[in-house]
């Protein structure tokens, strides 16, 4: 991980999100999970499918999991479109205005 931005800074972000059901998305009933650095972009992957991306040259991989976002130039996180139907299941909703 290169920068001072793509430490565990999102993951912090992610927990403001989601709280402690992060914990939820990588231990899952059908295995377990993880996140990944490749080309300044988070990837979700499992770790059967981890396994299979490391006999591949990091050169060749394109996208070894789904994108859950990915690092600016200013090295600031910026969540993906793809990652929401994963986070949605375990977001937390506060009080806010109702729709009609």
């Amino acid at each position: 991980m290169r920068g001072s931005g793509t430490g565990t800074g999102w993951l912090t972000g992610l927990s403001c999100s989601i709280g402690e059901n992060i914990q939820l998305l990588v231990d899952r009933p059908d295995g377990t999970y993880c996140f990944r650095l490749h080309r300044d972009r988070v990837y979700y992957l499992s770790e059967k499918l981890l396994k299979l991306a490391a006999s591949v040259p990091r050169e060749s991989l394109v996208a070894p999991g789904t994108c859950f976002g990915k690092f600016t130039k200013s090295q600031k996180f910026r969540l993906s479109v793809t990652a929401l139907d994963y986070l949605a299941p375990y977001a937390k909703v506060g009080p806010g205005p109702e729709l009609p």
